[in-house]
């Protein structure tokens, strides 16, 4: 328990060998289907005229806050600087991870299946995430004001 008190501060006891890698795996789980989720929301809210940032504030402020809320949307998808640090390779593996878990106790979790098929090493999360749900809604979380259509576009298609 040293070892570990010395690289954080909340240590939990979480049970039998393979427990705690399986709790990280899921805590991933979580934290990425709450970005997706967030995603979608944005997207959805727009379609009602819902400012993104103001949707932000009203999620941080309420049941729908979560990590990707806080320390995400704002700083790196509202406004498309797409550079968190956490790249989507590294998504990807936490996820298959996740997957490896459920698929051990003989369970399928659709949302790490479709995780399977995002492949963009070089990528941040944010971006990939966030391009593969605006090209099905088909609109833009926040595009760069004075953008015109043909910018648009290129931003749905790129």
């Amino acid at each position: 328990e040293p070892v570990l008190r010395a690289m954080g501060t909340t240590i939990h006891r979480i049970g039998g060998l393979g427990s705690g890698q399986a709790m990280k795996a899921l805590n991933n789980l979580v934290s990425a289907g709450g970005f997706l989720i967030g995603i979608e929301a944005l997207l959805i809210g727009q379609q009602f005229g819902i400012d993104p940032g103001l949707m932000t504030d009203v999620l941080n402020a309420s049941t729908g806050m979560n990590n990707s809320t806080q320390k995400k949307f704002k700083q790196f998808v509202l406004s498309r600087q797409f550079d968190s640090g956490f790249g989507l390779d590294l998504m990807v593996k936490d996820l298959s991870i996740a997957l490896e878990v459920a698929r051990a106790r003989g369970l399928t979790v659709a949302a790490i299946v479709v995780s399977e098929s995002l492949d963009a090493p070089d990528l941040d999360q944010t971006v990939e995430m966030l391009r593969a749900f605006e090209r099905h809604a088909p609109i833009l979380v926040a595009p760069r004001s004075g953008w015109d259509a043909g910018e648009l576009a290129d931003a749905l298609l790129s």
